[in-house]
């Protein structure tokens, strides 16, 4: 009986631990999607922002890749910005 508990709770604590590493990795495999829908629901009136892609580093990094930032308002049409690479350096005891 002793050791069907013990293949029970080992069986629960790997669920448990690949739920927990399922959600720990989102952040750094959908990044680019993240950020997207990010970007539409933010407060960032009048300025298009477009990019190809993103990548997040564990080491607490936001690389983002061929930025666009367009003017919608005063100056429609008109590039505010261009970036072949955009690094954002933070710390992740900041974030909360």
């Amino acid at each position: 009986m002793s050791g069907l508990k013990n293949k029970k709770l080992r069986r629960f604590l790997l669920i448990a631990i690949g739920i927990i590493a399922a959600i720990f990795a989102v952040p750094f495999l959908f990044t680019s999607a993240i950020l997207r829908y990010y970007l539409g629901k933010s407060g960032i009136r009048g300025y298009s922002v477009q990019f190809r892609s993103a990548t997040l580093s564990p080491l607490g990094a936001l690389t983002i890749n061929d930025v666009e930032i367009d003017d919608t308002e005063e100056s429609a049409g008109r590039k505010l910005m261009t970036a072949q690479r955009l690094r954002v350096e933070f710390a992740w005891t900041e974030i909360g």
